[in-house]
């Protein structure tokens, strides 16, 4: 479904609610952290919501993400739940999600995964050391290849078109007895390979951007406080960096008929 622009105003006062909630725990707990992708973009050229974005993404350093993690469910409250794999053993994302309860945001993707909350969400991205040395040509060749693998078994068949779902087909076949929990594990595994060991720079490897999304730790840990929809949240202080490598010249509105949600979207509550 196509979410109209008045289906899209509620859904970004949801979304707003959750970013607010989300900000206001990592300060507690003082949990950095940077608006990211289109709601970075929002923050720079709109000063708040892209109009036609339909999620909201914050990142941080993988240090930061567990700790954000290890909070206890409580400090969520009740409006709130924080998905992960670890929350909701059927979701099965290496990111997770702060949901809000109440709402439902159904993406075809998932169906039939079994995940137990589909609220409308925030996504939150860790950004893992990588090495700054060809070793980070092999980590990124096997995180592909196993996320190829494991999406093809996850993700819902009918999400897929045209050749994708063919290919998606015959590997659900070849590795019927490999389980999505195996190749989970075997992915964050490869995801968190360099972490602890002294190097400066992270990939997100939530990205289908992967060689254009690395940052310095600096940028996660120079951050001000920017103006987004009447608030102030943080952002990096080198997201003019950030933006460009994301999509070139920022700056300047894409076509009219690429000004659309990006999910498919099977069913919306707010």
């Amino acid at each position: 479904m196509i979410i109209s622009t008045e289906q899209l105003e509620k859904l970004h006062q949801v979304e707003l609610k959750a970013l607010l909630k989300f900000d206001q725990v990592c300060r507690k707990y003082n949990l950095q952290y940077t608006l990211d992708g289109g709601t970075l973009l929002g923050a720079i050229r709109h000063k708040g919501f892209i109009p036609w974005d339909d999620d909201t993404d914050v990142c941080m350093l993988r240090e930061d993400f567990e700790k954000l993690r290890s909070i206890p469910k409580e400090e969520w409250g009740n409006d709130f739940f924080y998905q992960s794999h670890e929350t909701d053993p059927n979701y099965k994302y290496t990111y997770d999600k702060l949901r809000v309860n109440g709402t439902f945001f159904g993406e075809k993707a998932l169906d039939h995964t079994g995940i137990k909350n589909n609220g409308i969400f925030l996504d939150i991205f860790p950004l893992d050391a990588v090495p700054d040395d060809a070793r980070q040509n092999k980590q990124i060749f096997d995180f592909e290849l196993l996320r190829l693998l494991f999406m093809s078994k996850y993700i819902n068949i009918d999400y897929r078109h045209g050749f994708e779902k063919k290919v998606a087909k015959t590997i659900r076949v070849l590795f019927k007895g490999v389980s999505t929990e195996k190749m989970f594990n075997a992915t964050e595994k490869i995801i968190k390979k360099y972490n602890n060991q002294g190097f400066t720079r992270n990939r997100s490897f939530a990205s289908f951007n992967l060689k254009n999304n690395v940052y310095d730790s600096s940028f996660l840990e120079e951050t001000y406080d920017a103006e987004f929809e009447g608030y102030k949240f943080k952002v990096s202080k080198h997201y003019d960096e950030i933006l460009t490598n994301l999509y070139g010249d920022y700056m300047k509105l894409p076509p009219k008929e690429e000004r659309i949600n990006k999910h498919e979207v099977t069913g919306l509550i707010v």
